[in-house]
């Protein structure tokens, strides 16, 4: 009510710090920025945590009141989990699999999951009936360049740990995939979030059993959208503050960036 009463558009918030690719990239693929689907421990056999630590934060997105004794549960049912973290956080130390990736090598590292399922692991019968085939062409020419020993330097690690990951997944069918503020708030955060709904798509993985669930309360007033919903038109985001005009304003804020600038 302040901001409304002295008619200022400097409203900042948390959410272009820590989130803003998740939203930014959900409002891309779906049309919405409120839509995100969440893990399902009792009905997935497979997690990947790219930069994010459970353990500590209590989840990113899914909320786990007690994060240890879930993970523990989900392995115990035979779900395996791999972690890809630059740091063993506590959340590594209690996945299967850890990979320490170079910081800001996630979207390389998700761009090269999505080349090789692409080849072999996709669902074909989901991206028949759901996805565009012209589409697709122009994806699988996108994520060509992420070859195995390019990603492999790129993200510091050994390329068999790559190999045993794109197994696991094809071994899974489906999988469930988070990424956390460790990736969100680097450069190429909103590639690698955008990345991450590539590869859930692509296992067939949105609202499917064994991947992720989309809330049905919030679906159910989205049935009498037209979908897909298109993107917002190239210029049609609003420019930012005078001292930083190319930082779009997004969801009625200016980025939190403009801060320093604007005082």
């Amino acid at each position: 009510r302040l901001l409304r009463r002295i008619g200022t558009r400097e409203r900042y918030t948390p959410v272009t710090v820590d989130n803003a690719p998740v939203l930014r990239a959900a409002e891309l693929v779906t049309g919405t920025f409120e839509l995100n689907p969440v893990w399902e421990p009792d009905r997935s056999t497979l997690l990947l945590l790219f930069g994010t630590n459970p353990v500590v934060s209590h989840g990113y997105g899914t909320t786990l009141a007690d994060p240890v004794a879930r993970l523990r549960e989900f392995r115990a049912r035979g779900g395996v989990v791999w972690v890809l973290d630059p740091r063993r956080s506590e959340t590594a130390a209690q996945a299967d699999h850890h990979v320490s990736i170079r910081p800001g090598s996630d979207h390389a590292v998700l761009a090269w999951l999505v080349r090789e399922l692409l080849v072999d692991g996709a669902d074909r019968a989901e991206l028949d009936a759901h996805c565009n085939r012209a589409d697709l062409e122009r994806l699988a020419a996108a994520v060509a360049p992420f070859e195995l020993d390019r990603v492999a330097r790129c993200a510091g690690v050994d390329p068999e740990q790559l190999v045993g990951l794109v197994g696991a997944v094809r071994r899974a069918g489906k999988v469930a995939a988070m990424c956390g503020t460790g990736v969100t708030m680097s450069r190429d955060g909103v590639v690698a979030e955008w990345l991450r709904w590539v590869l859930l798509i692509i296992t067939g993985s949105v609202d499917r059993e064994g991947g992720m669930r989309c809330n049905q309360g919030w679906l159910f007033p989205l049935e009498t959208r037209a979908w897909p919903a298109d993107p917002p038109a190239a210029g049609a985001l609003e420019p930012g503050p005078s001292t930083r005009p190319e930082l779009s304003r997004w969801l009625v804020q200016y980025p939190c960036v403009a801060l320093a600038d604007e005082i």
